[in-house]
């Protein structure tokens, strides 16, 4: 087993050809031997780090039980010296208790070596005027504890740098982008499945839509279909009929409407016949099946002529003349045209109503706009996908994972997909 692994990671010459699926594991393969030897580096440090923290501990003994070179000092003094002593043992006996280092491994030790900056950050703060006094009067033995914490960061700081100098940090970023890389080509694939996808069913829209185009052309070429066209123009001609004598009638009453308005004001009589006319005088005629408004223009002329209705010259002779037009013969007239169009009219929309032509024209049309917004939006989405799609250029970025596997693990790899 061992022969073919190193055969396999050998630095030969010849390139391995590794898969995009298979290189996460490849790599976490090669990273074992760098692994076994990284953890039996921190093992021996770790070793080193517990003897200092033992010799680190005896030399806070001795500070502890250390007496004065030259006992012949004030009370005073003797107690600033006992005050300053017992604070600094305390500090440095929590700072060596708080290393909690038995376990530390490869894994953790980034995260111990930033707490332990942190504690000896705070060990530094917390002692340093005690450490100054000390030195004072216990300059050897306070200095030797001073020492073993330097040794201690000392044996972290080697720890720390075992890790950063192993390729193991670099093996993991190749492991991260080899993960990415992965991630890039399944999301590829995925976006050119949806791709095809849509192609496939943009191709069924696109046979749907001709098939029902085809059904709508038939349909518009069915007797059924050009009868209910002819309908639809005969209806054109009959509303047109109509709108002609609703001209006919509206432009008379037009001149008149001042007059009518003013009658309205002083007259007690017609005004509700009168008020229909004003607002629509085709509408108004069509219902008024005695022409009731015949009185009321005789009796609006009588105002006229009594000067009860007030109206300029030129107005005057207007009204005059279309009050003279207006007879009930005429107004009768125009009424059953009216009335007789608006009845064929009707007649004629029953028979547009009746012809199933126009209804399936209309759900045939609604259907083929709909499978037409359908495809809009399918070959919307098939061109974002393609712009997603080519985004995801994956020789650059296998390229240069090949060189950064060639640089760190010194071995020549084609990454294939």
């Amino acid at each position: 087993m061992f022969t073919f692994l190193k055969k396999f990671f050998s630095t030969g010459d010849e390139p391995v050809n590794v898969s995009i699926a298979s290189l996460p594991q490849w790599l976490e393969d090669a990273a074992k031997p760098h692994a076994e030897k990284l953890s039996s580096a921190v093992e021996q440090k770790k070793q080193e780090l517990s003897e200092e923290i033992h010799s680190a501990r005896e030399k806070i003994d001795a500070l502890s039980s250390a007496t004065l070179p030259n006992p012949n000092i004030s009370v005073r003094e003797k107690q600033f010296l006992d005050g300053n002593r017992n604070a600094y043992l305390l500090y440095a006996n929590n700072f060596l208790s708080s290393l909690d280092h038995d376990g530390i491994t490869r894994h953790s030790l980034p995260d111990f070596s930033v707490r332990f900056d942190e504690k000896l950050q705070q060990f530094a703060k917390s002692t340093l005027r005690p450490y100054q006094i000390l030195q004072e009067f216990l300059a050897n033995e306070s200095r030797d504890v001073a020492i073993s914490v330097r040794a201690i960061e000392g044996h972290v700081k080697g720890m720390r740098q075992s890790v950063e100098l192993s390729p193991l940090s670099k093996i993991s970023r190749l492991k991260a982008l080899a993960g990415e890389l992965n991630s890039r080509l399944s999301q590829k694939k995925n976006v050119e499945e949806e791709m095809k996808k849509l192609g496939d069913d943009i191709t069924l829209a696109e046979k749907s839509i001709s098939a029902e185009q085809q059904n709508l052309n038939d349909l518009r070429d069915s007797g059924e279909y050009k009868t209910y066209l002819d309908a639809k123009a005969d209806r054109e001609i009959q509303l047109k009929k109509i709108s002609d004598i609703s001209s006919s009638v509206s432009q008379p009453f037009a001149t008149l409407e001042m007059a009518l308005r003013k009658y309205g004001h002083i007259a007690s009589e017609n005004l509700e016949v009168v008020g229909n006319y004003l607002q629509d005088s085709a509408k108004a005629m069509a219902e008024d099946e005695g022409l009731a408004i015949i009185d009321a223009l005789q009796k609006v002329k009588q105002c006229i002529i009594r000067g009860e209705i007030e109206l300029k010259d030129k107005k005057k002779e207007k009204t005059m003349a279309v009050l003279g037009q207006l007879t009930a013969e005429w107004l009768a007239e125009k009424r059953k045209e009216r009335l007789l169009l608006s009845h064929e009219l009707s007649s004629i929309d029953g028979k547009i109503s009746a012809n199933k032509a126009k209804g399936w024209e209309e759900k045939l049309a609604e259907k083929i706009q709909s499978l037409e917004i359908k495809k809009e939006r399918m070959v919307f989405s098939l061109q974002e996908l393609g712009k997603k799609s080519e985004g995801f250029v994956l020789g650059d970025a296998k390229k240069e994972l090949e060189n950064e596997i060639a640089e760190v693990l010194g071995r020549k790899l084609v990454i294939s997909s």
